[in-house]
């Protein structure tokens, strides 16, 4: 099978990335090695520890997508402004809503329920979604010797079976994660270092409103 573009990886940027490649008119296959939940979202549901605040810009590409309105508004909390302290709590930076347009700093909602609803619209496209993982990659070259594309030797699940084929195509896109084997396969070398702290995540139940202000501190 020939596309232009395969994506590894289901999770929120290959999802994204596969809806807008579709919508310029481009072939696109995504592999995800496990399927993303299907449930449907309610508002009584405890959430999800994983969440992302989402800006204005980056709502705007959500609506133009068709990914916002699709989100449930009950799992959806606006920010409205933003107040961090220094350590000592003598000083602090406070933002607020954008004064002009009254809208909030950031949205803030589960990184399950986008990619969920993402991988849904998927079905409304033409893009292949193929649940399994890579086994193999070779390169292409054209007559020059310069690379001219990918091959890749995919075993799918399907059912309780699984079955191997061969994808060929122009550009391959890693969207598989911080130990992402597609880098690795590349060479593309990547250097951590870490911070030193510690958190604590979870989901808290205040005795007061939060007003609508994300709370921070600095170390």
């Amino acid at each position: 099978m020939q596309v232009d573009v395969v994506i590894i990886g289901g999770n929120i940027t290959g999802s994204v990335a596969a809806l807008v490649l579709e919508k310029l008119g481009l072939s696109v296959a995504i592999i995800e090695r496990t399927p993303p939940s299907t449930m449907s979202y309610s508002a009584e549901q405890s959430y999800g520890i994983r969440v992302s605040s989402i800006i204005p810009v980056v709502k705007n590409f959500l609506q133009q997508l068709g990914v916002w309105e699709k989100l449930l508004p009950e799992r959806i909390q606006s920010i409205r402004s933003m107040q961090v302290w220094e350590s000592d709590l003598q000083h602090s930076l406070k933002f607020g809503e954008n004064t002009i347009q009254h809208s909030p700093v950031a949205w803030t909602i589960e990184n399950n329920h986008i990619q969920n609803i993402c991988w849904q619209l998927l079905n409304d496209t033409s893009c292949e979604k193929i649940i399994g993982q890579w086994q193999k990659i070779d390169r292409l070259t054209d007559s020059t010797g310069n690379c001219s594309g990918y091959e890749l030797k995919i075993v799918e699940k399907e059912d309780a079976s699984e079955h191997t084929r061969i994808l060929r195509t122009k550009l391959l896109i890693a969207a598989d994660g911080a130990k992402s084997s597609v880098r690795k396969w590349s060479g593309i070398l990547s250097h951590t270092k870490p911070y030193q702290q510690h958190c604590i995540v979870g989901n808290v139940r205040t005795k007061q409103a939060h007003q609508q202000i994300a709370w921070a501190t600095l170390p």
